[in-house]
Parts: C-alpha cells; structure tokens; sequence
C-alpha cells in the first residue's frame, strides 16, 4: 500500500512573487516511498504546465492523480449547546432542561448539523435523549472545550509518484499559482533642493497557502505565462486537455485577480533594502527579470504584510512641466493655399510642479504609487506614480500645480504649397503647410525655475529657438507623429519666450 504524506514531508523553500497576482511555489522534503510510491493527498492548486516533480536522488516514473475520498478537518467556534455537546464528545456533563430536570453522564457521538435529532448521554446503566432546543444549562467536570472540529468526506485530486526505487526520496515539486501578489509602494522624503530619500515597501495579499519561514522573492519585470490560465491536468477533473491556443487561454479566461491593477502591469518592477543604511535587499537578475529576495518569511493564509525593501539616497531637481494642448485637425483643413499669416486662437496650459528623480541605484525603478514628504518636517506634500525608470534614466512626479506659473502658445500658417503625393495607388494632392508657434511662459515666483514643455503634434518639426528634442514616428497617415520636448530656465519673476516651427500636409 501506498505511503500517504506527512505535514512535514515537503516544506516550502521559496516563493516568487509577480505583481500580476501570480507565484511560483517550489517545495522539497526527504518523502516516505517505501514501495516506490509516494501519495500527495493534499493537491496544489498548480496552473498548466507549471507543475513539475523532480526525483533529487531517484528518477520518477510516473505521475498520476485520481479522484479519491478525502478526510478533511475543519475547525470554528462553538455557537449553541449543540455545538458544546458534539465539541465535547466523551466528556463527563451534567445537563439541565427547562422542566428542572438534570441528567449526567457522557456525550455520546451525535451528528452535529442535525436538527432537531436529539443528544445522547450514557448515564448509569441507560442512555437519555434530550432535544438540544429544551437545555437550560450545561454543567462539566473539566473545562470545556470551546471549538468545533468537524471531520468531513470530500472527493479531491490524490497524486502518486512513482520512483524507480523504493525508500525515502528526496523530492522537489514546483508550480505556478494565483492569489499571491505584491505591490510596490514608494515614500520619497525631500531633504533639500537637489537630494531625496527614497523608500520602497512590498504590499503583500497572500490568498492561496500558509507561508512559514520561507525565501520570498519579488520579481521585477513582466512575466511571460502564456498559458498558465487553466489548472494542470493533474489538478483538475472537469475540463479534458487543451485542444489548441483557444483552448489554454480563451479570451473569457484570459485575466487573473490582480493586486496592482491600478499600476500599468506592462512596466517591469525594482527593490531595495533596511532602514538607516543605504544598502538593497539582495538582488539577482536572470535574463530580463529581477529578484529580490527576503529570507525567514511566515504569512498565513488570508494574510498581509509589509516588507521593507528599498532605502537609498537619490538626487532630484525640481521641474516645472506643461502639457501644450492639440489643435483641432479640422481646423487646418479650413485654409487653402495662400492663407500664410493666418493666426490661430491663443491656447493656455496648466502648469505642474514635479520633481525630476535620477535613478543611480543597481536596479531598474518599477511602476508603483509614491507618497512625497518634508524629510524635516514629516508634513505630507503629494502622492503620485513613479513610473517604470531604468538604470541611469530619470523620471518625475508631479508634486502640485503651479499657479502662479502661466504658459499660452499661439500657432499661425507662415507658409503653404501644393504637392501631389502618391499613395495607395493613387495621386492625391495636399497642402504642405508650415505653422510657427508662439509660447510665452510667465514666472511669478521669486526663484529661477526650469521649464519642461511637451507638445504632440501631426507632423515633422523643423526648428525652435530653445533646446528641444523631437521623436516623430510613423503612423500609417501622410503626417508623422512628433513628440517634442522644450526644455529652459524662466528668471524669477520675467517672461519668456520661444517658437518652434513644423511642417504638416492636409488633405485637399
């Protein structure tokens, strides 16, 4: 006959966990297989194709699993004197019922979900049947016991694997599985104008298995689980194997509970380390991925937990930046050629101030909330998104709005010509149109600021009066799409101004 599991027989020895509400679970232990098979009576909830079982000494045979009456114990507080009795089964009682009457003697075996069956006492030399709804008063030699263990019969998955020798075997089992996420949060303390202190913490939602002392890593990046969306076969008895593509991930499937759906799951993620050093948790990276790891974990199910992870200094610099609004398309269609001169209506812009971050840490920034405050004072300032930021890039958070930093641009048409351009097969003839743009910034504040200024526009830049970059792309229409940066210094409490100029076609 088959050995069953002990509790002990495989331990877990680390989790990886990923943002999207998955983890990998990998478990070993020395397992009793005396006649070459060793029982797993309690089945992962392992997703397809990510559960594997791995002979460490011994090669494995086979694996097989079946459907099989399983003994489960469940356990919760007593509530009424029918749940006292049956939690006390065995045990010597004195019962009192609502005529005055009093009965001792041992609680006999009762089925405790059954109502209104009567209770059993063995007194001397008879047994006594009492309703549980006419008892007034328990009485008890000993003290009670107050929680209820049911002991119930349930038809779950059992797996067998089957080594090519028989005796004890070293065994790992490895699996993906849901319910266990995490989410990074950051804190960002402003110390003085160029330097910050930055913090990050995992948010941990454990969902899915009792956690004790165990390697937990937090991985950074974006996983690639393609098919991981269904039980494993041997898991699972109420679907037949995936047929095809449509069959692993059919699109009703195709999404799991997530913690940090707030985040954009396409960023990858980072880590760090304790407080009052500038040290990082221990990180390795295997191809793309990032992990981080934190040692003697112990969560139970159903748990949350914090754990530092991140505590490094980083520089920062303060920004101004302004998002300049899009012309309507249609209003560039309204003139023909020869309308050179012709001035568009003045378009203002909101103004954010953000603090520009530089990541010089080993490990990529992941995308995560951030909480801004006065390092000195410890008053809360702002909360915002750290957006995904590579080694040595920067990124910024807005901290508040400026008001007191105004930004208007004014486009006018300072030339135009027709060509005929053929595409799709046809000639097609457009307006080449040159626009030039007037920004004004107006700086009320009694410090210098630096001003960054972004501008989206259908076509192809040609020049500015200030630095700039620009990253037109295609985008399968006759005008490209040109992202534009303009990037300068407004004295306190002056004016400034730039253009720039582009080129568009319009459709005739």
């Amino acid at each position: 006959m088959a050995q069953k599991e002990t509790e002990t027989a495989l331990q877990t020895k680390s989790i990886s966990v990923f943002k999207n509400g998955q983890a990998f679970v990998m478990k070993e232990g020395e397992v009793p297989a005396e006649n070459g098979i060793y029982t797993l009576e309690k089945a992962p909830e392992a997703l397809f194709g990510t559960l594997w079982f791995l002979g460490l000494q011994t090669d494995i045979v086979q694996v097989t699993s079946k459907q099989e009456e399983v003994s489960e114990s469940t356990e919760g507080k007593v509530s009424g004197f029918r749940d006292l009795l049956y939690a006390n089964r065995d045990k010597q009682v004195t019962v009192t019922t609502d005529d005055g009457k009093t009965y001792t003697g041992m609680v006999e075996d009762m089925e405790v979900r059954v109502d209104p069956a009567p209770v059993l006492l063995k007194t001397s030399g008879q047994w006594v049947s009492i309703l549980p709804s006419s008892i007034k008063k328990i009485e008890f030699a000993a003290k009670p016991a107050l929680k209820l263990v049911s002991d119930n019969k349930t038809m779950k998955p059992v797996i067998k694997v089957q080594f090519a020798k028989a005796g004890k075997q070293p065994l790992r089992m490895m699996y993906l599985q849901n319910n266990i996420a995490w989410t990074p949060t950051y804190l960002l303390e402003l110390q003085s104008e160029t330097e910050a202190r930055l913090k990050m913490q995992a948010e941990v939602a454990n969902n899915a298995e009792d956690i004790t002392n165990t390697s937990m890593n937090f991985v950074v990046g974006v996983p690639n689980f393609k098919n991981a969306v269904s039980p494993a076969t041997l898991v699972s008895f109420i679907q037949a194997l995936p047929q095809n593509d449509y069959d692993v991930y059919p699109s009703s499937r195709y999404s799991n509970v997530m913690m940090s759906q707030a985040m954009d799951n396409a960023y990858p993620m980072m880590e760090g380390s304790p407080y009052d050093t500038d040290l990082e948790v221990q990180s390795d990276v295997s191809e793309d991925l990032y992990f981080y790891n934190v040692e003697n974990v112990s969560l139970a199910k159903g748990g949350r937990a914090h754990y530092p992870l991140l505590d490094i200094p980083v520089k920062i610099r303060h920004l101004y930046e302004c998002i300049l609004p899009t012309q309507n398309e249609n209003i560039y269609s309204n003139y023909s050629a020869g309308s050179s001169g012709y001035s568009f209506n003045v378009q203002y812009a909101n103004v954010a101030h953000s603090i520009e971050i530089t990541n010089d840490s080993k490990n990529p920034l992941t995308t995560a909330s951030v909480m801004m405050i006065d390092g000195k004072t410890q008053r809360p300032l702002s909360q915002d998104i750290i957006k995904y930021t590579a080694i040595g890039q920067k990124s910024s958070v807005e901290l508040t709005k400026a008001p007191d930093v105004r930004v208007q641009e004014q486009e006018k048409i300072t030339g135009s010509k027709t060509e005929t351009i053929r595409r799709r097969g046809y000639d097609n003839e457009y307006m080449l149109l040159t626009v030039e743009s007037e920004v004004v910034i107006v700086n009320s504040k009694t410090r210098d600021i630096d001003m960054v200024i972004y501008k989206t526009i259908s076509g192809k830049s040609k020049s500015a009066t200030v630095n700039y970059t620009g990253a037109a792309a295609p985008t399968g229409n006759i005008n490209p799409m040109d992202k534009l940066k303009f990037t300068l210094t407004v004295k306190a409490g002056q004016t400034a101004k730039f253009t720039y100029a582009y080129e568009k076609y319009v459709e005739m």
